[in-house]
């Protein structure tokens, strides 16, 4: 039996060399996508576990709180109309877009209130045109208080380093209620 299998993987080289590298790549792709969600997951899990709302609700057709389209999918009004629900201690609309890295739009002091967040240097974003960084980004990207970041073709001035990315937009995505 052994003789069978010797002689066919050496007559047919070119067949057995295709298999193998078929299976290499198969493997290869198969890690490359467990390891690329992994990371997402253990992103995003990092990134929420400063929020301390009980319910997020987000747009049909959103995983995880991630919408990838353009669109900010949520009216703003129906932020009101869940404030004014029994058991509702705050409301906050949270505008969360993803193109190359994650992008969330809040209102800094409404946030606070459903969040651990805090300002680590620097201070909390005041106009539409700052940003608040992770301590993350500032080490990766060599970014500091003061510097300029380029968002949706646009500059944002950094004010504060936070211990999640956030930048002040218009809009909600999502809303998270306590």
């Amino acid at each position: 039996m052994d003789n069978l299998v010797v002689s066919n993987v050496l007559h047919r080289k070119t067949r057995t060399v295709m298999s193998a590298a078929g299976v290499s790549l198969g493997v290869i792709l198969v890690v490359m996508t467990v390891g690329l969600v992994h990371g997402f997951f253990n992103e995003q899990a990092r990134r929420n576990a400063a929020l301390t709302a009980e319910i997020i609700m987000s747009a049909p057709g959103t995983t995880f709180g991630l919408d990838l389209s353009p669109t900010l999918s949520i009216p703003i009004h129906i932020a009101g109309e869940i404030r004014g629900m029994d058991g509702v201690a705050a409301v906050v609309p949270i505008g969360r877009f993803y193109r190359g890295r994650l992008v969330d739009g809040i209102d800094y002091e409404s946030y606070t209130r459903v969040s651990n967040m805090h300002v680590v240097r620097g201070r909390p974003v005041a106009s539409g045109d700052e940003a608040m960084i992770d301590s993350f980004l500032e080490r990766t990207k060599h970014l500091s208080v003061g510097d300029q970041v380029e968002v949706f073709d646009r500059p944002f001035r950094i004010v504060g380093v936070h211990s999640s990315v956030l930048f002040k937009c218009i809009g909600p995505v999502l809303v998270a209620a306590c």
